[in-house]
């Protein structure tokens, strides 16, 4: 299978995780044990041992390998993976987080599913170890969000530093392909960020609901 291929089928798995809220954790349970006996091709060497994590220390896996790879293909391979682990951490908090997150963590989630730029053939060529960590996307790993609140903050740094490598990659490359999956994965990477910190202000600040009139006439909560 050419590298092409691996890394439509990386896309399409991920697209297939988290299109079904309902089933979201059989397909936990399911990855978690075709992983377990297979070795980490995801290039993290000091996590490579692991095969589940929490959504705040892939997060921290995301973002040293970003910085470990900035050529064109692992940015944009470092852009795919935020992006799924964004979808991820989405759907596992519209499933099991507070009721009152659910819709934007939903938003978050679909966000997530946009900017697959490294997925395209142009891309992939000459991408080396870059098509190899993106054959099994990191966000597979993901065990929970014990901390949302952490895990957000963790997940808008790391797409703000997705967004300065991808820009550096777009003012340096010849290559015309590359700079447009580049503005491409700029947009996505801008909307997920802009969805989990949306979704951070729903958690720091509680919607109060909408304001009464009191005795006075002055709104009360």
């Amino acid at each position: 299978m050419g590298i092409d291929d691996r890394l439509r089928d990386a896309a399409r798995a991920v697209d297939d995780m988290w299109s079904d809220p309902e089933g979201i954790a059989a397909r936990y349970g399911q990855l978690g044990e075709r992983l377990g006996d297979s070795p980490d091709s995801s290039g993290d060497s000091a996590d490579s041992a692991r095969s589940a994590s929490d959504a705040t220390s892939l997060i921290d896996i995301c973002r040293r390998s970003l910085a470990q790879n900035p050529s064109a293909a692992g940015v944009l391979t470092e852009a795919w993976q935020a992006q799924a682990l964004a979808r991820a951490i989405g759907g596992m908090l519209a499933v099991t987080g507070p009721a009152h997150l659910r819709a934007e963590a939903r938003g978050l989630s679909e966000a997530g599913g946009r900017g697959r730029g490294v997925g395209d053939r142009d891309a992939a060529a000459g991408a080396g170890a870059g098509a190899e960590r993106a054959r099994v996307p990191r966000a597979g790993r993901l065990t929970g969000v014990p901390d949302p609140e952490r895990a957000l903050h963790a997940l808008a740094a790391l797409l703000g530093e997705v967004v300065v490598a991808l820009v550096a990659v777009a003012c340096a490359t010849g290559d015309e392909s590359v700079y447009w999956q580049c503005i491409d994965a700029i947009d996505a990477a801008e909307e997920t960020s802009d969805r989990a910190r949306g979704l951070l202000r729903r958690i720091v600040v509680p919607d109060r609901g909408p304001l009464t009139r009191g005795p006075a006439g002055n709104g009360t909560p």
